[in-house]
């Protein structure tokens, strides 16, 4: 459900979705996380950017290479 919650919030692209994928990202599934950072790479504001960059930091590789390849062409 969780899951399903992750992608139907990312098809939104709305900044308004921010802070649940936020959450998302601390999710104890990892598919749940991947897909809420997916999501917020999706939407373009300073609140998904700031989250992705702290993502970079997070402790699952993926999370951390997935926030990585978002940020990569916005620079």
């Amino acid at each position: 459900v969780r899951l399903a919650a992750a992608h139907a919030v990312s098809e939104i692209q709305d900044p308004a979705a921010v802070a649940a994928l936020g959450k998302l990202t601390q999710d104890a599934d990892p598919q749940v996380r991947r897909a809420a950072v997916h999501g917020l790479a999706e939407i373009a504001s300073e609140a998904s950017i700031e989250i992705l960059v702290n993502l970079l930091k997070h402790e699952d590789p993926e999370v951390r290479r997935t926030a990585a390849r978002a940020l990569g062409p916005r620079r």
